[in-house]
């Protein structure tokens, strides 16, 4: 939980909920840092109370290392048969921003091979959980060394059943594509996060009363309770669990390699088009993923991109699990989004974009170059 900044007032609220929420059966750990520099804690919810397990010092949420010890701790805590999610609260921007010239991580090796590997040395190669006090945050890719690294220490080997966001805009195919590999279900919003975040007290209440047998059903609850909390408000408002897997990159990767056998111009031409018939989501070049894939999937006579196109799309259909229902500012949205500079780069992601495993492993990157 990244507290310290202006969402620090918000951390009392949640921790009623969080509390509110608990039972014996459906426990809470949070690793919070509060507003300045006074402390950090490891808390517990309780029926009731909100318990604190140790106090720490000052701790920076956009250094990883606090962050796995606190999860390799607590998947260690519990026996095989529990079910874990794994959640980041606080601020987020999805792929914008996600630079850091002090980034620390480890070496791709243990973030991209098999859960539970023995740890590596970790090595220096905007983000998340912005740090008021060090000015510092959590890129997407120290997310996944520290999400790696726990798993390495705690030798788990199997997914946990979700890994959520109760951040903005990290509904991104590029943050799914670095992070899939550690859940079973991806859940998160392309929007900004409705009010006042998750409502916890809902969604812990509906696991304790119907304890989930798979995650799937698990996420449904998250998605049900974001979904109810917001019924009746005026704001955006929309969550989406998505499947792990390889499949959904894959068939992007597909995509891509179709555009890439046609002259380069063309290319782009076609990318462009798509993109400028696609909903911009908070950022001007941060398209609805299904609608620049849907543009595409209309081109005249490019046989290849077409059934490549499609193929993703109905992936992406066999992936999604549950979504909240439509509501005004979010009609038309798969609840996923990509980076494309058709606009431009407008915000500079193009100088650290190549940085990510989805650029990694599509090409998108190099094709969507000089787009504009």
């Amino acid at each position: 939980m990244g507290g310290d900044g202006n969402l620090g007032p918000q951390i009392y609220s949640d921790f009623k909920e969080m509390s509110s929420g608990a039972s014996t059966d459906v426990v809470l750990l949070a690793l919070v840092d509060y507003p300045g520099d006074k402390c950090s804690r490891v808390m517990e919810a309780r029926p009731h109370s909100m318990d604190p397990v140790c106090q720490l010092p000052e701790i920076c949420t956009g250094d990883p290392r606090p962050i796995s010890d606190f999860l390799a701790r607590g998947l260690v805590s519990f026996g095989e048969e529990t079910r874990f999610a794994i959640g980041f609260w606080g601020h987020g921007h999805g792929v914008f921003g996600d630079f850091d010239s002090e980034e620390i991580l480890v070496d791709r090796g243990i973030r991209f091979g098999a859960l539970g590997a023995p740890p590596l040395l970790a090595s220096g190669d905007r983000s998340m959980l912005p740090d008021e006090t060090s000015g510092n945050s959590l890129t997407n890719r120290e997310a996944g060394s520290a999400l790696a690294v726990a798993f390495s220490r705690a030798r788990r080997r199997v997914p946990v059943d979700l890994l959520f966001f109760d951040t903005c805009l990290n509904g991104s195919v590029e943050v799914y594509a670095g992070l899939e590999r550690i859940a079973r279900v991806f859940v998160a919003s392309s929007l900004l996060i409705a009010g006042a975040g998750w409502h916890y007290e809902l969604w812990l209440r509906i696991a304790r009363d119907r304890p989930p047998e798979t995650a799937e059903e698990w996420a449904h609850f998250a998605v049900k309770a974001y979904e109810v909390a917001y019924s009746q408000s005026k704001e955006p408002a929309h969550l989406v669990a998505t499947s792990c897997g390889a499949e959904l990159v894959e068939a992007f990767a597909g995509l891509v390699e179709a555009l890439s056998q046609l002259e380069p111009r063309e290319a782009k031409r076609l990318v462009k088009e798509a993109g400028l018939r696609s909903a911009s989501v908070f950022y001007k070049e941060n398209l609805d993923l299904r609608q620049l894939v849907r543009g595409m999937a209309e081109a005249d006579g490019l046989v290849e991109v077409r059934e490549a196109a499609e193929r993703f799309l109905g992936v992406q259909e066999e992936v999604l699990v549950s979504e909240t229902a439509p509501k005004v500012g979010a009609e038309g949205l798969c609840g996923m989004t990509v980076w494309c500079p058709v606009y431009g780069d407008l915000e500079d992601v193009g100088r650290y974009y190549g940085g990510f495993e989805f650029c990694r492993r599509t090409g998108w990157g190099e094709l969507v170059r000089g787009v504009v």
